[in-house]
């Protein structure tokens, strides 16, 4: 799956007016299934260390909103 992601920041003053905005361009990025993502891990020689659902190491859910992988090179 491919998706297109584009952000924008605004910065509010004291009364939450908009004073500043920075807006990104848009990105495409390539979304991976974890099966897709085990696949191609393997075919480049890495062993699956460990997959998480987020940044402090919590099992990956249905719900999580990160895919984080340690790999090992063999």
């Amino acid at each position: 799956q491919t998706a297109i992601f584009q952000n924008a920041w605004e910065v509010l003053d004291a009364d939450d007016e908009v004073v500043e905005r920075y807006d990104n361009e848009p990105v495409r990025i390539h979304c991976l299934f974890r099966q897709e993502m085990e696949h191609l891990a393997r075919r480049a020689g890495f062993e699956i260390d460990a997959v998480c659902g987020d940044f402090s190491g919590h099992d990956l859910q249905d719900d999580s909103e990160e895919m984080i992988w340690v790999l090992k090179n063999n």
